[in-house]
């Protein structure tokens, strides 16, 4: 609902990606949650591209994140 407080629509998708990279709630990661649903969408032959190349985008950066 874009008329939400916590709606976040106008961030960069850098920064959208940074964000859910880091983030966790009371279910789990951010990360797992936006995987998972891009995952399922494919699977049922609903793909968004603009939600793959936000999941593609954080895997980046929790690959990096985790090296040393």
């Amino acid at each position: 609902r874009r008329d939400h407080w916590q709606y976040a629509g106008g961030l960069p998708h850098d920064e959208q990606a940074r964000i859910i990279a880091a983030a966790h709630g009371g279910r789990g990661p951010n990360a797992d949650y936006l995987h998972n649903t891009a995952s399922h969408l494919a699977d049922i032959g609903m793909a968004d591209d603009e939600l793959d190349r936000l999941s593609q985008a954080v895997r980046a950066l929790q690959a990096s994140m985790s090296r040393p």
